[in-house]
């Protein structure tokens, strides 16, 4: 669940432009390579892109991503890089959307047949790449570690709460007349 962060008109198309901060890159070189790759393919841009369409058709441009690089001593570097896609890239995007969700509710059901005595969970099988980004460990990782099947755990971890996370409820959908 996401959103636009401002759509403009510009050479009569419209252009959503999507903020972005980073500090990859050194006030000398500028943006790191890498960081500029990050964009394409991306899922978040591909979905804004695809709202962007829906919302305006013909006239929908693309994605204007307003990049700063923030470093300790430096403020000074500032580019906008313009990213269009295809309506065939853009229906990939929904078709893996759409299988993502698939996956989700596919999970939500096993879920409910977990065994707890079993030696691992057979839902939500582990993403292995997403342990570590942005250099940064994930913070369940020590979890992932030991804990094969988390349903065989009847106690919360030290340190962890347990709270279902509502997305939809997080938006205030109702205050703009949307229902969940």
């Amino acid at each position: 669940v996401g959103r636009r962060d401002k759509d403009i008109k510009w050479d009569g198309r419209i252009w959503a432009v999507e903020h972005k901060t980073t500090s990859w890159g050194t006030a000398k070189s500028g943006f790191n390579a890498t960081y500029i790759e990050t964009f394409s393919p991306n899922s978040q841009i591909d979905g804004y892109m695809h709202s962007l369409k829906m919302e305006y058709g013909e006239i929908a441009k693309g994605i204007l991503c307003d990049l700063a690089l923030v470093t300790p001593n430096n403020h000074e570097h500032f580019m906008f890089l313009p990213i269009e896609r295809s309506i065939a890239s853009l229906d990939a995007w929904l078709w893996k959307t759409r299988k993502e969700i698939e996956l989700i509710e596919k999970n939500e059901e096993a879920l409910a047949q977990v065994d707890p005595t079993a030696p691992f969970m057979n839902a939500y099988a582990q993403n292995d790449t997403s342990c570590i980004q942005f250099m940064k460990p994930c913070m369940y990782m020590d979890l992932c570690k030991t804990i094969p099947n988390p349903q065989a755990r009847p106690e919360i971890p030290k340190g962890f709460v347990e709270r279902k996370w509502e997305p939809f409820d997080e938006l205030k959908l109702e205050s703009i007349g949307l229902k969940k």
